[in-house]
């Protein structure tokens, strides 16, 4: 079975763990399927619930996993979440996961660890994530030092280091969405949230406004009242994608912030969104931070960009935009405030790319900038370049 590789779709049903750490990402034929846990009598606690409630230090916030197996994170970090209920739940690098786990003393045990089934675009993210899931089996020893930072060692000798997440606090945040459960998210369309000081919600679905109110407890978020405008979605996409946001801000969800500052709401059915800071209108930035080093282009229109090609843009003190589409040399003008860049026509040299895909490559660069675009820094320091029409150019030095 050959697995697709999927960016944006973020897809959130679970599967046997089991699976992953096989030499295939696929179940094999004959084997048994995973026992379902029975359920609990209702107004039954979770097993070993009073001692996680009253001793334990793993519960409450997200963990940031900071090494595997001695092997240091890169890119987006890692999360586990142990939860006062005796739920363990988290993102091992590509996919999430959740289960349970109970304590006795220095010794957490974990029940089966249930984990979607998403492949991971690079060989060190998969390599890490399966090294995440074996350790995270059966019974395991932690210590958490003085410094806060909880060292958990598997039955398999793997050791995971990781760090306590900041507190979460949703009052006066606004967010962009950039990935739900279930749906591809339209580019140039993506819905936004507001969360306001009042106890309010108000945002945009990609295609109708909405409102409503909320409230937060720790990691714990309850949605109320949620209504929209009732304009209609024409766009290719957007009905769904309205449909699938709408029905996460019902109710009751869970709100957590990754190690690169991103928000995931998860909402009871375990379908959820994650999204990145968005640019607060109080929060101009200073184009100031543009100049200097040149940028290097990471994704033209949420579609990549040519192996082994280099595109680059760089802002003069002077006004004077400059750099490469990979064939030929750009330049024009620029001017820019808190949140906005209008370009002049830009001009580029003549020479032939090198093969019909940098052709394509070097079209698409150029039709994606020019005019009037918005422009913000990422939670992770890429430049984000964004225009009408879907137009989008993510840079990083």
């Amino acid at each position: 079975m050959t697995a697709s590789i999927v960016r944006r779709n973020f897809i959130f049903p679970l599967f046997s763990l089991g699976a992953l750490m096989a030499a295939s990402a696929c179940t094999l034929p004959g084997e048994p399927a995973p026992a379902e846990p029975a359920p609990l009598a209702e107004g039954a606690a979770e097993p070993g619930l009073d001692r996680i409630r009253i001793n334990s230090p793993l519960a409450g916030r997200d963990w940031i996993i900071a090494s595997v197996g001695g092997v240091a994170v890169t890119g987006k970090p890692p999360v586990i979440r142990f939860g006062e209920d005796g739920r363990v739940s988290g993102y091992g690098g590509c996919n999430q996961f959740n289960g349970g786990y109970t304590l006795d003393g220095e010794t957490v045990t974990f029940s089966p660890i249930m984990m979607t089934m998403m492949a991971c675009a690079a060989a060190n993210r998969n390599q890490m994530e399966n090294a995440l899931g074996a350790a995270l089996q059966g019974d395991a020893t932690f210590v958490v030092d003085g410094d806060g930072m909880l060292t958990l060692t598997g039955a398999n000798g793997t050791e995971i280091t990781a760090k306590r997440a900041p507190e979460l606090k949703l009052a006066g945040t606004a967010w962009r969405v950039e990935g739900i459960g279930g749906v591809a998210v339209v580019s140039g369309s993506e819905p936004e949230i507001t969360f306001t000081d009042d106890g309010k919600i108000n945002g945009t679905t990609g295609c109708n406004r909405f409102f409503g109110g909320y409230a937060q407890d720790s990691g714990a978020v309850t949605f109320t009242g949620t209504g929209m405008t009732k304009m209609a979605c024409l766009g290719d996409g957007l009905m769904a994608q309205e449909s699938a946001f709408a029905g996460i801000l019902s109710g009751a969800a869970t709100a957590s912030v990754d190690g690169l500052g991103r928000l995931t709401i998860m909402g009871t059915d375990g379908v959820g969104f994650v999204a990145a800071p968005a640019l607060s209108a109080k929060a101009a930035l200073d184009p100031a931070v543009l100049l200097g080093a040149e940028w290097v282009v990471e994704d033209i229109n949420r579609g990549g960009v040519t192996d082994n090609s280099r595109l680059t843009l760089m802002f003069g003190e002077d006004g004077r935009v400059s750099g490469s589409t990979n064939c030929n040399r750009l330049s024009g003008l620029y001017a820019a405030d808190g949140g906005s860049i209008t370009f002049t026509p830009l001009a580029t040299t003549r020479r032939a790319c090198l093969g019909e895909g940098l052709m394509m490559q070097e079209h698409k660069y150029m039709s994606a900038l020019g005019g009037e675009m918005a422009w913000t820094i990422t939670a992770d320091g890429a430049l984000e370049l964004t225009g009408d029409e879907g137009r989008r150019v993510l840079l990083r030095r």
